[in-house]
């Protein structure tokens, strides 16, 4: 089957702007996100092609390439130019990517666990795994211990790093509040120990984790 135009996947002209394809892709992202499309293979499929498209169009030489080669872009070039480097058996994802694999491995474990069904892991990533795409789990091909069946026990996922740089930016904004709820009653995170910053912290109705607070009272009790 030939792949759909990148264009037509995200929705927008080919004359579209940076940021208008940006918009694009994070509106397919959050329609088709896996988490709101819970055991729907299709839903599955339009998250990972925009996540393609978005890949090959925010980057500019790529787009260029893409528009005027099409989907053979990356197997042709200008006379003159050195051909691309084969892929490696164990290549790097981009950015973009990985945390689609991220955004699936873990869909595959809340719907079947940690020993997942083997055909649908290979199905999920057939391209991949044919390409020598080094997906960010440590997994292994086994069988189900109570039924037998082949299954890949998915051992370790990668932590997410756009999801790491969320957290740290609510955190941060959570301590700036809290940094300005003290200064409002004459006070700073010197002033209070641990348990009475604990305290105010909830009265001001500011969530943060004991390890953050004791980094912000030096670790004082």
């Amino acid at each position: 089957m030939s792949k759909r135009d990148y264009y037509e996947i995200l929705g927008v002209m080919k004359t579209a702007s940076d940021a208008e394809i940006k918009k694009a892709y994070r509106r397919a992202a959050l329609k088709y996100h896996p988490d709101r499309n819970s055991g729907d293979p299709a839903a599955v499929e339009r998250f990972r092609e925009a996540a393609e498209a978005y890949e090959v169009l925010s980057d500019p030489e790529q787009r260029r390439q893409y528009d005027q080669y099409g989907h053979d872009f990356g197997k042709r070039h200008h006379a003159g130019e050195p051909s691309p480097p084969p892929p490696s058996p164990h290549q790097e994802p981009s950015d973009i990517m990985e945390e689609l694999y991220i955004e699936l491995g873990w869909m595959l474990v809340n719907e079947h666990g940690r020993y997942i069904p083997a055909d649908i892991f290979d199905v999920t990533f057939h391209e991949e795994l044919q390409t020598g795409i080094k997906l960010p789990f440590m997994y292994k091909r086994t069988r189900h211990p109570a039924t037998d069946y082949p299954v890949v026990w998915m051992k370790k996922i990668k932590k997410s790093a756009a999801g790491a740089k969320k957290r740290a930016t609510k955190e941060d904004s959570h301590v700036s509040y809290l940094k300005e709820s003290l200064e409002e009653v004459g006070l700073s995170m010197e002033d209070l120990s641990f348990s009475e910053l604990l305290q105010f912290s909830r009265d001001v109705g500011v969530s943060l984790g004991v390890k953050v607070l004791k980094t912000l009272v030096g670790r004082k009790w």
